[in-house]
């Protein structure tokens, strides 16, 4: 090969490996609580507890690109799991296609529905869609936890050959991916494809015979805590004797090792553990009014 045409060859590949380096974007999830309306505890407590807390997730992408769907499937499971329960709203879904502005104005625990989304928390001009149906998130509307990662899959995307508002990210960078309710710690799991834009808001064309510019991230996971409720004396009166005694430390000791939806859960962790024992050996010999 002819030197100068070595060269040239060099200076191509280097710039096609340059330009896919710096056209890959990144990706990240992060979570904000959200402060529960007093009006809205007492239909939450009814069906899930006390010491419920309320958080949103979002997805934080590049600026001109698009979250096209999030999804489960073979290549990568949707899992959202609970260490106790979500609260689900009558009113509500499994996303927030089922909820109207007028039913969040009359409703206040409405607005505290668990969900997922992309970009919107309202059906009102929503251009979401769900596939195969809302069937697939049954366990969830019941208060359970959402796995999928069959042949079918499920997902929710947002079609559109323009830049919009929903799928993108806002003024803080970010997109809004779920809302969930609880009174224990959240574990999810999302898989994604975002598309990238002009920033005239049409479609990117990279060079080559690819007319779209499409990355797919699985197994995209974030752990969201249960917040810490300090535990009073009165916590290890199983018995209601008025007495933390001998009594209280066999009910304890029967429930110990629990993992979900236990009946002991002083600091609202999800579990019956070592953090139980020590709060009891505090409050044993201590008197309940």
């Amino acid at each position: 090969m002819h030197p100068k045409s070595f060269f040239t060859l060099v200076l191509i590949l280097a710039s096609t490996f340059s330009y896919a380096q710096l056209s890959i974007p990144t990706l990240s999830l992060e979570y904000e609580a959200v402060a529960i309306d007093p009006a809205a505890l007492p239909d939450i407590e009814a069906q899930i507890g006390a010491n419920a807390h309320c958080v949103r997730v979002y997805l934080r992408i590049p600026e001109f690109w698009e979250c096209q769907a999030l999804f489960g499937d073979m290549s990568g499971a949707l899992s959202v799991s609970s260490s106790t329960s979500f609260y689900q709203n009558n009113l509500g879904g499994p996303t927030p296609l089922d909820l109207s502005l007028a039913e969040l104005a009359t409703s206040p625990s409405a607005s505290f529905d668990s969900w997922l989304t992309i970009g919107d928390e309202d059906a009102d001009n929503n251009l979401m869609v769900v596939v195969p149906s809302n069937a697939v998130f049954a366990d969830f509307e019941a208060g359970g936890d959402i796995f999928i990662n069959d042949l079918f899959g499920a997902s929710l995307f947002v079609p559109s050959d323009l830049l919009i508002a929903q799928n993108t990210i806002d003024a803080d960078g970010r997109i809004l991916i779920s809302q969930f309710t609880t009174t224990g710690s959240v574990d999810a799991c999302y898989n994604f494809q975002i598309r990238q834009f002009n920033s005239d808001g049409t479609l990117f064309d990279p060079p080559g015979p690819e007319t779209t510019l499409v990355y797919q991230f699985n197994d995209q996971c974030i752990n969201i805590p249960a917040p810490f409720v300090q535990p009073t004396y009165c916590d290890f009166d199983f018995d209601q004797n008025g007495f933390i005694g001998t009594s209280d430390l066999i009910t304890l000791l029967v429930q110990y090792g629990c993992q979900t939806n236990c009946a002991i859960d002083s600091n609202g962790d999800g579990d019956t553990g070592i953090e139980e024992i020590l709060f009891f050996l505090v409050a044993f010999g201590n008197s309940c009014p």
